[in-house]
């Protein structure tokens, strides 16, 4: 049996599909329009993965891009009449200390009085703004919804954007983001997407692990219940579910792990996986990589799905068992993802055009596009420092594999290439040694 040799990977085509849709979203994708951030992140993610970021676009269109993320900073100051239960979690805060600058009794910082709170954060988009004043201008929301909310998941994917486009965070509103995570938190240790209202799953419990992580600022999160929510999500067949008792899946599968693997080291005897939960975890995600297709599913017996390549690739990776994954395999099926037109005539082959769908056969999206290249960042075909081949018994591998295959390295954690993960931590947290530190370990394994 032999594995057919791969194409090219079409950066160019990528590049300009992403660049497309940042100016415009087609009919079909009008439903993603309602979390814009997230459009940008998953476009400008993978502009910066395949190094095309600078070449494809202009210094004022970054600069522009820059400016629109900021005005969807939102600063709300919250007024409610204070219940003894938010009593007893700021009191439960107050005493509950970690000597990683982890101790939750910053209550002059942010504002632990919960009759007023100031919350941070970015919205989705600007939707619901009806004015022409900036949509950073502080306003007041006294007992009521509010009709323009801060969002935990956009926020996440704001920051890292703004990384992308190496913003200084000059204008990071820190406390804020502290106070909205607070306001986010339920008594079960999950989070909601906006302050007190909305679904809660593992994903915002990721996310906000994420943000106190880059600010280096553990305030706004009561760990040990977060913790707690997450392995009671855990099922029997070893993956992770979005909420306790739900089935396991690969995305919260992903944000699971990497919420166990953020979290501060004294916390490390909460958020270690038992050897037997471990080895649940890794025969799961092996088995979501489809002998047949080579690519991941999300779910037991699913069809392969290019985002899962991610979602169990980095999982994988955060495991310290990324030599499992079949990188050709995983390679092909992606290779089969990308957009493309069939050939007229005989011997003709398919025309690359630009974007990666789910499958062989779907139109492609930001999304899918975004994820697929960021696992073959951690998954390169591409012999290298960073890309060991994994041999297969019984398959012999014909062909060289294009040069085009090779990307930077992924940070599987944060979600972002390994530069802007530096960016990222250094700028958003404001210790600048960060980047020094990072370079020298750069140089280390050089």
């Amino acid at each position: 049996m032999s594995l057919e040799a791969l194409g090219v990977l079409n950066k160019p085509g990528h590049a300009n599909f992403c660049m497309r849709c940042l100016y415009g979203l087609p009919s079909n994708m009008s439903d993603a329009d309602a979390g814009r951030v997230g459009v940008g992140f998953y476009c400008l993610g993978a502009l910066d993965i395949i190094g095309l970021l600078e070449g494809k676009s202009k210094a004022t269109d970054r600069e522009s891009w820059r400016e629109w993320i900021w005005e969807q900073q939102i600063s709300r100051i919250r007024l409610k009449a204070r219940s003894s239960s938010s009593s007893s979690s700021a009191a439960e805060r107050r005493t509950h200390k970690d000597s990683s600058n982890v101790d939750i009794d910053g209550v002059d910082d942010v504002g632990d009085d919960d009759s007023e709170q100031r919350i941070g954060g970015f919205r989705p988009g600007p939707f619901v703004q009806t004015s022409s004043e900036k949509s950073n201008a502080t306003s007041i929301i006294i007992d009521s919804v509010d009709p323009d909310p801060p969002h935990l998941i956009m926020t996440y994917t704001a920051l890292i954007t703004l990384a992308i486009l190496r913003d200084d965070f000059s204008r990071l509103d820190r406390r804020g983001l502290v106070a909205l995570l607070r306001a986010t938190q339920k008594e079960d240790g999950s989070f909601t997407a906006i302050p007190g209202q909305g679904e809660a799953d593992i994903r915002m419990v990721y996310t906000a692990f994420v943000i106190s992580s880059l600010l280096d600022d553990w305030r706004g999160v009561n760990i040990p219940r977060a913790l707690d929510f997450v392995r009671k999500c855990m099922t029997y067949e070893g993956g992770f579910g979005q909420a306790p008792g739900n089935e396991a899946q690969g995305g919260p599968t992903y944000c699971a792990l990497a919420t166990l693997a953020l979290a501060p080291p004294s916390f490390s005897t909460i958020a270690e996986l038992s050897p037997l939960e471990r080895r649940q975890a890794i025969r799961w995600l092996i088995h979501q990589q489809s002998e047949e297709e080579g690519g991941f599913s999300g779910r037991t017996e699913k069809n392969a799905d290019a985002c899962y390549s991610f979602w169990c690739g980095a999982a994988l990776k955060i495991l310290g068992v990324d030599e499992f994954v079949e990188r050709r395999r995983h390679a092909l099926f992606l290779d089969s993802c990308q957009f493309a037109v069939s050939g007229s005539g005989k011997g003709k082959e398919r025309r690359l055009l630009g974007g990666i769908g789910k499958a062989g056969d779907a139109h492609p999206d930001p999304y899918h596009t975004y994820l697929a290249l960021a696992s073959l960042a951690i998954y390169s075909p591409v012999s290298g420092a960073h890309a060991r081949e994994v041999e297969v018994e019984g398959v012999e591998e014909t062909g060289e594999v294009d040069a085009s295959w090779g990307l930077p390295r992924l940070d599987a954690l944060i979600n972002a290439t390994e530069e802007t993960a530096r960016w990222a931590r250094a700028h958003i947290s404001g210790n600048m040694e960060l980047l020094e530190i990072d370079e020298d370990k750069q140089d280390e394994m050089r």
